[in-house]
């Protein structure tokens, strides 16, 4: 299967797994499990990095599901449990200018990635990885490259 959204990874194998979708879920968005086992949009956690931020929505040949799709509510949903130091492209936050270096945190209830908003000095809570090409995203769907921590 071809996939567009994993860049690079440096896991020998990367993890593949599926969940019924419990919402509409646009392909490169970080996803975690509901109490139901079904796929949701990550919410932020200003406490710390949880591993449920490690698994983001990909692309499905089987049901033609590709970069620019998404999974509707109900639907089969194909995720990636991704690790540290894979290079991966995830929806960003729209009309945001990214630069090389930002760091990054999952948007509370969209699963897109934004530019991390530290509110503790020296703090690395909500951390999820970091730009590694800049981009200025559009008023539409846009997605970055983003290392994994």
């Amino acid at each position: 299967m071809t996939n567009n959204i994993i860049k690079q990874s440096l896991q020998a194998n990367i993890i593949i797994k599926n969940a019924i979708a419990g919402e509409d879920i646009e392909i490169g968005s970080f996803i975690e499990l509901n109490a139901l086992s079904k796929a949701i949009k990550a919410p932020s956690n200003s406490t710390g990095v949880y591993p449920q931020y490690k698994r983001i929505a990909i692309e499905d040949a089987i049901q033609g599901k590709k970069v620019q799709d998404k999974y509707s509510t109900g639907q089969n949903l194909v995720y990636a449990i991704i690790g540290s130091g894979d290079r991966i492209y995830a929806n960003a936050k729209q009309a945001t200018n990214f630069t090389v270096g930002d760091d990054i945190g999952v948007m509370e209830t969209a699963g897109e990635v934004n530019k991390n908003t530290i509110t503790t000095a020296g703090s690395s809570s909500g951390k999820i990885g970091f730009v590694v090409e800049a981009k200025t995203t559009t008023s539409t769907k846009d997605l970055i490259l983003i290392e994994v921590y």
